[in-house]
């Protein structure tokens, strides 16, 4: 959350940055029990918490429209998943009491996926989305964070036989939909990854847009640019900040006024340390080639086949512009 932890307060111009919707401290009661979608491969929890005045999923009309949802996407790829003892066996979403990234004890999230089956790796992402076109609405400036904590064995998790499709885990993503009436063909996705080399060595950050958000032959798979964090320690077994902010560019063929950028902080004694980051992108296509909005944040998303895999997570917020001076400002 913006505390003493994030200790350079933007004073920017025009009105000031405002919090849209935010997720503390929450109780069991903050998560539905899960209920399947369609088939038997594909569950929804969904997020009913309310903290400090945020009021989920009301609170976020302010980011993709009114109707918007907020839940996890619980997709295992396994249609034998008919019923919920089923599905706990194999993914699962619960309220935590342990440390806090300041130190303090409080409650915090865990996302986990116990099994991998199929091709097709499974997710549990925590999904903020607007599923009715005629709702949503432009977002044209974001910025998100949350804290994360993941597993000491993540090295070891993921598989350098990048042939078995166990070498990256997703963290973070965001999406364009509604493309065309469709949503098979492509469209802008930004996302965060953590990966392993082909054939060993230390896993690293990978930040990436591309036109991802649903594929089909006649797009393709167009990667805008792309970005290794190699020099910047990947951290485990410890609470981290993730953070992203946003300006996006009004049409596709603007390839001079977008803004991505990611950047990660650990803590020392509960306090935040200096911000490092993970990538930049000025400029350049960051808008897909429909002209479409975003309309689906994944954050944070438990997305792989490296398998058993957790991630701990507390303090999400999203902010309609940064509330903190970021490098290139």
């Amino acid at each position: 959350m913006i505390n003493d932890a994030l200790s350079i307060v933007a004073n920017l111009s025009g009105t000031a940055p405002k919090c849209i919707a935010a997720l503390y401290d929450p109780v069991e009661a903050s998560l539905a029990t899960p209920i399947v979608v369609s088939g038997g491969s594909q569950w929804k929890q969904n997020v009913v918490h309310s903290a400090r005045g945020y009021a989920f999923p009301t609170c976020l009309a302010d980011l993709f429209g009114t109707g918007t949802t907020s839940d996890f996407q619980m997709l295992h790829q396994d249609t034998s998943t008919t019923d919920l003892p089923t599905l706990l066996t194999r993914m699962e979403n619960s309220v935590v009491t342990g440390t806090m990234p300041d130190g303090t004890t409080g409650n915090f999230i865990r996302s986990q996926i116990k099994t991998a089956n199929g091709v097709t790796p499974p997710q549990t992402p925590f999904r903020i989305q607007q599923a009715t076109e005629s709702n949503l609405i432009a977002v044209n400036e974001l910025f998100v964070e949350l804290d994360l904590f993941l597993p000491s064995n993540l090295a070891t998790l993921l598989d350098s036989n990048y042939a078995n499709n166990k070498y990256w885990i997703e963290i973070f993503a965001i999406k364009e939909g509604f493309i065309g009436g469709s949503t098979t063909t492509g469209g802008y996705r930004f996302s965060v990854q953590i990966q392993i080399p082909s054939g060993g060595g230390t896993i690293y950050f990978k930040v990436r847009g591309d036109n991802s958000a649903g594929l089909n032959a006649t797009d393709g798979d167009v990667i805008y640019w792309n970005q290794n964090a190699t020099s910047i320690t990947v951290p485990l077994n410890q609470w981290f900040k993730l953070m992203t902010y946003f300006k996006r560019p009004s049409v596709y063929t603007d390839e001079v006024s977008g803004i991505s950028w990611a950047g990660i902080a650990t803590y020392t004694g509960g306090k935040m340390d200096a911000i490092e980051t993970l990538h930049t992108q000025l400029g350049g296509v960051q808008k897909g080639r429909y002209n479409n909005e975003f309309n689906r944040l994944y954050c944070p998303t438990t997305y792989t086949k490296a398998v058993p895999f957790d991630v701990d997570w507390c303090n999400f917020e999203i902010w309609n512009k940064s509330p903190i001076v970021l490098p290139f400002m």
